[in-house]
């Protein structure tokens, strides 16, 4: 008799329908429902590290950088091989305006070298700092595994 599924939250199904109710929340700008909804996930799978991550980014959204700082940056550690969290890092570092976003974007690519969010980001970072070749590399590389990503093409027009 398998007890531990007796719980209906234990469910992988039930899980993934309290992500899809915090992502839902999280659009629509329901942060603290959103917030609610992750921590509901953690109960039962604390390392969920979608819904880690997430929080993190909810804590960004509402201000609170240096708790989100912590928070990511404990991901970081407790998952060194992790793209997602080293973008996640590398987007808050880039709202504090902290040089240190470019390490963290740069190794999310050593990671997963297809990870569009992580190329996006780093290439804003480098047109940003007027590197346009490097960024239009980037962008390049984000249209070759998201082609049509509208963000990308306007980029690239920009910088012809």
């Amino acid at each position: 008799m398998l007890m531990a599924m007796s719980d209906p939250l234990l469910r992988p199904s039930y899980l993934q329908a309290h992500i899809n109710l915090a992502n839902l929340y999280m659009n629509s700008g329901r942060l603290d429902d959103a917030a609610r909804e992750y921590n509901q996930v953690l109960v039962y799978d604390p390392g969920n590290l979608g819904a880690q991550l997430r929080l993190g980014q909810l804590l960004a959204m509402k201000g609170d950088y240096d708790s989100a700082l912590s928070q990511l940056k404990q991901l970081v550690k407790e998952h060194p091989d992790s793209s997602e969290a080293e973008t996640g890092l590398g987007i808050v570092l880039y709202q504090k305006k902290d040089p240190a976003a470019r390490d963290h974007f740069e190794r999310a690519l050593r990671l997963k070298p297809d990870s569009v969010n992580a190329a996006y980001n780093l290439a804003i970072l480098e047109e940003e700092s007027r590197h346009t070749d490097a960024a239009r590399k980037l962008y390049q590389q984000v249209l070759r595994y998201h082609p049509g990503d509208v963000e990308a093409t306007q980029a690239l027009n920009r910088l012809r």
